[in-house]
């Protein structure tokens, strides 16, 4: 038999406010790793060459040349702990959002 109820799609306004809150909190602070990551990027094209320049359209296949270009040509830098540590802080708070989602909708 098919379930027309089940078939619908969840909304966000109907998770409860507490997974709202988890994941919107997650979602910033990857948002916050992304603009350190492009702004170390657009530090890094800076000091290069213009014909050794990383273009942005698949940077994220180059993430770990761009960190280490960024540690040699500014080594007392550290922008590298902000995008580290809100990109963990992210995806710790993200998983746990899912899993809390999880145990709240098995209830």
């Amino acid at each position: 038999m098919y379930d027309e109820a089940a078939a619908m799609p969840l909304r966000f306004s109907q998770f409860p406010p507490t997974f709202q809150i988890l994941f919107g909190t997650a979602m910033a602070f990857l948002l916050v790793a992304n603009l350190v990551f492009y702004r170390i990027l657009y530090e890094v094209n800076r000091a290069r060459d213009p014909s050794k320049r990383i273009g942005v359209s698949f940077v994220s296949f180059r993430f770990f040349e761009v960190m280490v270009l960024h540690k040699e040509l500014f080594p007392g830098s550290r922008k590298y702990i902000l995008l580290y540590g809100s990109a963990i802080l992210g995806f710790a708070i993200f998983v746990s959002s899912i899993v809390w989602a999880v145990r709240f909708a098995s209830r």
